[in-house]
């Protein structure tokens, strides 16, 4: 009878964590980025509404364990704004892709009304025309005007309460665009 005498070798092997922080696709829902994606090509252009608050942003990355970061993606001023996709090798290797937002600026400086306390001007009022006469008794010895814009993005300056003099009044209201 024969007996073996076994003996193992064991191997330890270490498999070296990936360095890719790559992205295999980027997109920007209902935008386009310009150049067209390319994993390689790190900074992309795109062009927002006065009206977007943040992009919905979708990338995958090329290595299935990298983790994906999207930094600063709210908030956006008008002019341009710098949205960072963050991806994280599995060895902690980073590579940043960035989006230039250029934020458009709202150029709407219409009222949507005109309020003049104990005068409807409801039926006059048309965001077009910008002179208005109205006509007061003399007791009358103040009038309070509210400016809505049409645009919330929009400024109304000379909203109040204004003293009236005996004879013509010019009161200005002015709404600036963002």
């Amino acid at each position: 009878q024969r007996y073996f005498i076994l003996k193992t070798y064991i191997l330890n092997i270490t498999r070296a964590k990936s360095s890719d922080a790559s992205l295999k696709s980027l997109e920007v829902t209902n935008f386009n980025i310009n150049p067209e994606f390319d994993s390689e090509t790190l900074e992309y252009t795109l062009t927002i509404d006065p009206y977007t608050k943040s992009l919905d942003i979708i990338s995958k990355a090329s290595n299935e364990n990298a983790n994906i970061k999207i930094l600063a993606n709210s908030n956006f001023k008008v002019g341009q704004n710098i949205v960072t996709i963050q991806v994280i090798a599995e060895d902690g290797t980073i590579r940043n892709y960035i989006l230039n937002v250029i934020k458009q600026a709202s150029t709407n400086n219409y009222l949507s009304s005109l309020d003049i306390d104990n005068y409807d001007i409801t039926n006059e009022f048309n965001k077009n025309i910008t002179e208005y006469y109205i006509e007061v008794e003399n007791d009358v010895k103040t009038l309070k005007l509210t400016g809505t814009p049409e645009d919330s993005l929009s400024t109304v300056e000379g909203n109040g309460i204004y003293s009236l003099q005996t004879g013509e009044n010019e009161i200005f209201i002015t709404v600036t665009s963002e």
